[in-house]
């Protein structure tokens, strides 16, 4: 049986997403801390997802739940057409990480027994939202940290 882990960044407010692309500027420390978790793991993502990063990413089992895969012109990923992940479909390791989009994060939130969240600080204008009760869970990782660029924020890795 799958486990699952969500990987997501909000700021204080819950927002994750504004057009498609995260709302605030490009955060290194935040990148190099997601390729960290994610690297030669599978990746669950969904379609829109897919397109905002430009494609399936390197080093990964990529696995994208869409109805429409007319619009993806991309290669090199596993695609399913529900939000479950078919019992046949092999995934080294049984761990699967939900890295987007929101659809998937409220599907998998019950279902996850981990989570690695970032807190990006301060409030950005965004129209999606999605909220972690921090309360829920255990945290047993915490780092504070500083980007080059000046943004701060923490990393959290939650446990149930």
């Amino acid at each position: 049986m799958n486990k699952f882990s969500l990987v997501l960044a909000v700021d204080h407010n819950g927002t994750m997403g504004m057009d498609g692309h995260l709302p605030w500027p490009k955060v290194i420390r935040d990148i190099k801390h997601f390729v960290d978790i994610t690297k030669n793991k599978a990746v669950l993502m969904g379609r829109k997802t897919l397109v905002s990063m430009g494609g399936p990413l390197t080093s990964r089992l990529n696995i994208v739940a869409s109805r429409n895969f007319e619009k993806v012109r991309y290669k090199n990923f596993v695609g399913i057409s529900t939000l479950d992940i078919p019992p046949q479909l092999h995934i080294p390791n049984e761990r699967i990480y939900v890295i987007g989009g929101k659809t998937l994060y409220e599907h998998y939130y019950d279902i996850a027994d981990e989570i690695y969240l970032s807190i990006i600080n301060g409030t950005y204008y965004g129209d999606t939202h999605f909220n972690v009760n921090i309360s829920d869970w255990n945290i047993v990782d915490e780092e504070k940290w500083k980007d080059e660029s000046g943004v701060t924020g923490k990393f959290l890795r939650l446990i149930k």
